[in-house]
């Protein structure tokens, strides 16, 4: 199974609605609201990775694909440095030490999983 989010392999389950804003409900005895965060959206669960469920954390979002937004969102800000990692040539990396070319093809693979985490 794949992240609902960003297609990294899901080892979690997101709430759509979380669960603390639905206990929230319940503890202030809130019944119409409660009533209201469950049948908003036929989907109350989601897979998703551990990165992306604890970025969105107790967040309440409308529908599924503001939910979704949101945490492209918040991924992007925490992914920033590896976004902003400059492309490199073949020739500029060949004219590296072994060392320093293997941390900037590192950098460069965060950067194209970062990408591809958010087209997804």
């Amino acid at each position: 199974m794949f992240c609902y989010y960003c297609g990294l392999p899901a080892d979690s389950i997101d709430h759509v609605v979380p669960q603390s804003i639905l206990e929230a409900a319940v503890m202030a005895g809130d019944m119409e609201s409660y009533l209201g965060l469950i049948g908003w959206g036929r989907t109350l669960i989601v897979k998703s990775c551990r990165q992306c469920n604890s970025l969105l954390g107790a967040s309440l979002q409308h529908t599924l694909a503001e939910r979704k937004a949101e945490l492209k969102a918040r991924l992007k800000r925490k992914l920033a440095r590896d976004l902003n990692m400059p492309d490199w040539t073949e020739v500029e990396l060949e004219e590296l030490g072994p060392r320093l070319r293997q941390v900037v093809t590192d950098g460069l693979e965060r950067k194209h999983q970062a990408q591809a985490r958010l087209r997804w």
